[in-house]
């Protein structure tokens, strides 16, 4: 699964972002704020946000 973190807190979404990666998705982005544009998104949609 591709999923975008999104958190306010950059050490929980980096954290989380290893977890996820861990257990065998793909994290296709992370960022800090909903106002912060994702790069990545342009790369496609994730399967999951």
């Amino acid at each position: 699964m591709r999923v975008i973190i999104c958190d306010d807190h950059a050490v929980f979404a980096d954290s989380l972002s290893l977890v996820l990666s861990d257990a065998g998705h793909t994290v296709v982005g992370v960022v800090y704020s909903p106002r912060t544009p994702c790069p990545c998104c342009a790369a496609g949609a994730p399967t999951s946000a």
